[in-house]
């Protein structure tokens, strides 16, 4: 279970430390490049999951609290999410974006 997670995880992003400070998991990494892809706007979650495949059950437990359910299918960010997103900013993937 312990080389599952460190294979899903993207570089090294724990800086060290800190034992206040928040462990970035794989499945934070993965919760935050829904936040990123909602960063413009409301989608649907089957519009995240061709680059994201696990957008829909992220956006759907909501574990941290960073997204809101505006209409049936329909999620945004929440102001917890765009603080999330300040604090561990993603890297542009405009650019795959379906």
């Amino acid at each position: 279970k312990l080389i599952d997670e460190q294979r899903r995880r993207q570089g090294d992003p724990v800086a060290g430390g800190g034992s206040r400070t928040p462990i970035m998991t794989a499945y934070r990494q993965q919760a935050l490049a829904c936040a990123a892809a909602l960063a413009d706007g409301p989608k649907r979650p089957r519009d995240l999951k061709p680059n994201l495949p696990n957008a829909p059950k992220i956006l759907l437990h909501n574990v941290y609290r960073w997204f809101a359910r505006t209409d049936r299918g329909i999620y945004e960010l929440t102001a917890q999410g765009s603080e999330a997103l300040q604090r561990w900013p993603q890297p542009d993937r405009s650019h795959t974006a379906a």
